[in-house]
């Protein structure tokens, strides 16, 4: 019987529900000037009056990465998935629009990925004093091997810098992931930014849905030999077997039909 897709779902005027914030690809210790925030806060009053998932920062590096984070389980262990992500967020930044480094809109890039360790901010190199995250998310416009790219955070330009809900997902770049032995994964989005300015997003929904690939067989050395063999030795007796069976009844071998002997008068 084929596997269902299993789908994970938020609606984060709800609240938080157990997401949790992270900052990486800025220097050690300059949260203040990179003006870091984050929170669960009201939707702007041009998008309604619900609660979402808020995050800012000051892109001063020209490479800040911003996001969320959570674990999900109930996964099939060991198992191949290919996982789309839908995400629906507040903007301000309009399609086109220009800006130091690059554009608010343009450059600024979505992601989503699903990832066997919890994605952190580290220091890989004390001597580099630069928070890094200890997954691949790619960079900025490039997935990585634990991303996926949903495009970038472009509003559709009204010649306002109000904010607008868009939607993003992978739908024609599908995402992969492999369980381990305990079927669960951590969840994260955000955006890698190539502008240097500030970005401030409300995520208010965020979707996931696994779906599986294919069953993974395994099969023992022994039993592969046995099967092997079978198979050959099926094949050979397919090919001789008209040599040595009557099809009229089914004799082993060929034979004739005895001649009758008459009896002794």
């Amino acid at each position: 019987m084929a596997k269902k897709s299993i789908v994970f779902s938020w609606d984060f005027s709800e609240g938080t529900q157990g997401w949790q914030e992270g900052f990486a690809d800025y220097p050690l210790g300059q949260e203040d000037f990179y003006n870091l925030d984050f929170g669960w806060l009201p939707l702007p009053s041009t998008v309604g009056d619900k609660q979402a998932l808020f995050i800012t920062g000051d892109n001063r590096s020209d490479d800040l990465f911003m996001y969320f984070r959570n674990q999900v389980t109930g996964l099939t262990p060991q198992t191949n998935y290919s996982v789309t992500f839908d995400i629906e967020l507040a903007s301000n930044a309009p399609d086109g629009s220009a800006g130091i480094g690059g554009s608010p809109a343009n450059s600024v890039f979505l992601k989503a990925g699903a990832t066997l360790v919890e994605p952190l901010p580290i220091i890989n190199d004390p001597d580099e004093g630069v928070i890094r995250l200890n997954i691949d998310q790619g960079n900025q416009s490039e997935s990585g091997n634990d991303s996926v790219v949903l495009g970038d955070i472009a509003k559709p330009d009204d010649g306002t810098f109000d904010y607008a809900l868009i939607k993003r997902n992978n739908n024609t770049d599908k995402f992969t992931f492999r369980t381990d032995d305990l079927g669960s994964a951590w969840l994260y989005f955000g955006t890698d930014s190539g502008y240097e300015g500030t970005t401030a997003l409300f995520y208010s929904k965020f979707q996931a849905e696994f779906s599986p690939q294919f069953d993974s067989i395994s099969v023992s050395e022994p039993s592969m030999i046995t099967l092997l063999l079978t198979l050959s030795l099926s094949a050979l007796f397919s090919q001789i077997r008209p040599f040595f069976f009557n099809h009229n009844d089914f004799y082993f071998l060929p034979h004739k039909t005895p001649k009758r002997t008459k009896p002794r008068s």
